[in-house]
């Protein structure tokens, strides 16, 4: 039984040796800071799309960046279907969304093709636009530091 104890002991320890080196490998670059203006609890973040000033929440429990039917209308965006079965769900029920695809999107002077909103519900209220979701925020690691007004994006 203590053989075992002891062979177990040293397992661990090996195991625990080996990843010293990768650990120490491996590292997060900083991609970009996207500045963050916080509006009572919602941090905003300013964007534009096709050119056009545009006022997002930064929604990190959304699975899908959206727009307002207004903020569509007054971009010019024209708005279909969404896929099949796809229904969007909030804190006030179900929201009914349609699908548009903006030519730019454009954040940190980075500009984006062809860049797919949902389109549907009410006022988000505090002037935005829209939302800003894990679609476009989770295609690098994350870091909301909204007491220092910043989203921080990394690559590996």
């Amino acid at each position: 039984m203590r053989g075992k104890s002891i062979l177990l002991a040293l397992a661990a320890l090996g195991l625990a040796a080996s990843a010293g080196p990768a650990a120490a490998a491996c590292k997060l670059d900083k991609f970009a800071e996207l500045p963050v203006t916080m509006q009572g609890l919602r941090p905003i973040v300013s964007a534009k799309i096709n050119g056009a000033d545009v006022r997002l929440i930064a929604d990190s429990g959304a699975f899908f960046s959206m727009l307002t039917p207004g903020a569509a209308a007054r971009l010019g965006l024209r708005v279909g279907a969404t896929p099949f079965g796809l229904h969007v769900m909030g804190v006030t029920g179900e929201a009914q969304t349609g699908l548009t695809t903006v030519k730019e999107f454009t954040a940190l002077g980075f500009p984006i093709k062809d860049v797919q909103f949902l389109v549907g519900g009410g006022s988000f209220g505090f002037e935005a636009d829209g939302l800003l979701a894990r679609n476009m925020l989770a295609v690098r690691d994350v870091e909301f530091d909204l007491a220092n007004g910043v989203i921080r994006l990394f690559r590996p």
